[in-house]
């Protein structure tokens, strides 16, 4: 999962995914669409290839790149679960209440000598 977002992080990389969502494409024709030199684009696909985010194929000269859906379908899934989580409190005091912890008391907790988790 780490590779994965370290993978999309990147700008150019995301541009990359964003158009093999579209339809496979070769390294050319993402290189002319994306207005980056053939060399970096290859870097960035290779970046994703090992992150298990894109497929290539060689045909003949060429190498044609796939996005490869599993990949980004966990990612949402992990997401939509970290968020769905925090959907069921409100408010910034909210977020802490469901772990019993009160904000007024970290704060402070953190005002004085005592650290905020109660322990000395």
């Amino acid at each position: 999962m780490e590779a994965i977002l370290a993978a999309l992080a990147d700008p150019a990389r995301w541009r990359l995914v964003r158009l093999l969502a579209e339809r496979p494409r070769s390294v050319g024709v993402l290189a002319q669409l994306t207005g980056a030199r053939q060399p970096q684009t290859t870097k960035h696909l290779q970046t994703l290839e090992r992150a298990g985010v894109v497929t290539s194929q060689r045909t003949g000269q060429r190498r044609v790149y796939a996005l490869l859906g599993t990949p980004l379908r966990d990612l949402a899934e992990a997401l939509n679960g970290l968020a769905n989580g925090t959907a069921r409190v409100s408010g910034p005091d909210g977020t802490f209440e469901p772990h019993g912890i009160s904000v007024g008391l970290v704060r402070l907790a953190a005002e004085g000598d005592e650290r905020a988790d109660g322990c000395s």
